[in-house]
């Protein structure tokens, strides 16, 4: 893993604990969107489809729907 990887991994886990949680599926959904063309975005949000910014929302994403399913996960997080 790179770095830019590792700090957006970072990023999105932190930004998913400040804002209480289930805020990452649309984002997830909206850099899927932007990553394979259906979403076009401006030049400062373009970062939202990058490779890096997909993995740190769909760790999070993923996180964020097995804490629903596993109780000791969602206390954890």
């Amino acid at each position: 893993m790179t770095m830019e990887t590792l700090i957006s991994v970072a990023l999105g886990l932190g930004l998913a604990a400040a804002a209480g949680l289930r805020v990452f599926v649309p984002v997830f959904g909206a850099g899927l969107a932007a990553h394979f063309g259906a979403l076009p975005l401006s030049h400062s949000f373009a970062w939202v489809g990058t490779t890096p910014a997909l993995i740190a929302f769909g760790t999070a994403t993923l996180l964020e729907i097995g804490a629903y399913y596993i109780p000791w996960l969602d206390h954890a997080l």
